[in-house]
């Protein structure tokens, strides 16, 4: 193996050390270095590196810890190479930790070999075909426990295959050859992958939608009288909301003449007229369950029953919490759900035969208040880039004022120095009206800035409060 240290010449003695007649200190780090690069490694003994620490009363153990350690990851980072470890080369670092009595020896080889470890792990898994006799053999080669190189090898394979399903579930669709993919990169990566609670009914609603998107409609069984060939497609409790007009208040308006009849008695003449301040509200009319057939879609609640059979339905928007039905006559509803409303949505938009670009991501589903954020958002950044492009064009035009006032300035004082020269007195009254000038343009500029920053404040509280 060629030679990892090579011999250096020790530093010459300051002018204090002569004095004292006390050796540079500094040079006991040059002596190990060069007793590793003279001597063979397992023939260094404890005595040998005893003799320099006396020469140069220095305890090991409390100095020079951190550049010694250097001596111990040269040869680590040498014989991990090939990414392994053999008898003599762990014999050697067990001996460079033990003569240098280096502390910090045995966590620094912990962590460089599972580094190199976990690295090994990543390509098997990223491969996805797990070899018992490699795994194996690499922990041993790279002194690594059972228990520490399983876990390592679980964590790693475990967060591969959620990585994936966490893939699936963003998408919003999970389709056979996916469902596929993961059986048998399961398999191939010898993971035991039991996947329950949350994450398998995500799951299962992902391949609903999947098929729901292909034209597979789920078939649920309900105790309605159906009419002929009817299938129902959809269950779940809902509010039927509708839109109610109501009074917010009344305010009263005409022309009216007071006249005095006696001292504090007045009368009115004219005729006052009432204005009513009215709105649009989403009222609840009921709530119950709903049912979402092949023909109609029907609500049973518990102050009636009602109908609406899919050809009188012109079109629908969805939201967070329901759906709002377009009927073609009478009032339009809107089902408000507690759950799966884009799994009621995409089998009413299938039925319909209405194309709907439902988001992949069931979070992605706007209510009426995201749009009004978006707007504010889109609005914002508006207001942010107009800034930008005038703070742009403001700065370009005092960068050009500057120039011209630099140069002005650069002209007066040629002519304040000539005027000074002959007329010292009036040269000191100019001096004075230009000094009295600047502030008072120093001071409209800080109030132009004042401005400029509480226009923009008011602009983006007014869109905040919208």
């Amino acid at each position: 193996m060629k030679k990892l240290f090579i011999e250096k010449e020790l530093l010459a003695q300051t002018f204090v050390n002569k004095i004292f007649n006390r050796p540079n200190k500094k040079n006991i780090l040059i002596e190990i270095n060069n007793l590793f690069a003279s001597k063979d490694l397992l023939l260094i003994t404890e005595e040998d590196i005893k003799n320099i620490t006396d020469t140069y009363k220095i305890n090991l153990e409390k100095t020079y810890q951190n550049e010694l350690l250097e001596y111990y990851k040269i040869h680590l980072d040498k014989f991990l190479e090939n990414k392994s470890l053999s008898n003599d080369q762990n014999l050697k670092l067990e001996h460079i930790r033990k003569i240098l009595k280096l502390r910090e020896a045995e966590n620094i080889f912990i962590e460089k070999t599972k580094k190199i470890f976990e690295l090994e792990i990543n390509n098997i898994v990223n491969n996805e075909e797990y070899d018992e006799e490699y795994f194996n053999t690499l922990k041993k080669n790279l002194s690594i426990s059972d228990e520490v190189g399983a876990d390592i090898y679980k964590n790693t394979a475990r967060n591969y295959v959620e990585k994936y399903i966490n893939g699936i579930i963003s998408v919003q669709r999970f389709s056979p050859e996916q469902e596929n993919k993961l059986e048998k990169m399961t398999k191939g990566l010898n993971l035991d992958l039991n996947i329950k609670g949350d994450i398998k009914e995500k799951l299962d609603k992902c391949k609903l939608l999947w098929q729901i998107d292909n034209g597979n409609l789920p078939v649920e069984d309900c105790a309605l009288s159906l009419q002929n060939k009817e299938i129902c497609h959809f269950i779940a409790d809902i509010e039927w909301l509708e839109q109610r007009t109501v009074t917010k208040k009344v305010n009263y308006a005409g022309l009216t003449t007071r006249f005095r009849l006696a001292k504090g008695v007045y009368i009115r003449t004219g005729s006052i007229k009432p204005l009513r301040v009215t709105e649009d509200i989403w009222k609840m009319i009921d709530s119950g369950r709903v049912f979402i057939t092949s023909k109609r879609i029907i609500f049973v609640g518990g102050l009636g029953n009602k109908s609406i059979p899919l050809n009188k339905i012109i079109d629908f928007s969805f939201y967070l919490n329901g759906i709002e039905i377009e009927k073609d006559t009478g009032r339009s509803p809107f089902l408000q759900f507690h759950h799966n409303t884009d799994i009621c949505a995409l089998i009413l938009a299938n039925l319909l035969g209405i194309p709907k670009d439902l988001p992949e991501n069931a979070s992605g589903l706007q209510s009426p208040d995201d749009f009004v954020n978006k707007f504010k958002e889109e609005t914002a950044s508006a207001i942010a880039a107009n800034n930008a492009e005038l703070e742009k064009q403001l700065n370009a035009i005092k960068q050009e004022t500057d120039a011209k006032m630099a140069k002005l300035r650069a002209n007066d004082e040629k002519r304040e120095a000539d005027l000074e020269s002959k007329h010292p007195e009036l040269a000191a009254q100019l001096k004075a009206i230009r000094e009295k000038s600047d502030a008072k343009l120093k001071a409209i500029d800080e109030r132009l800035n004042d401005n400029l920053k509480d226009i923009r404040a008011k602009t983006i509280d007014e869109i905040n409060s919208i």
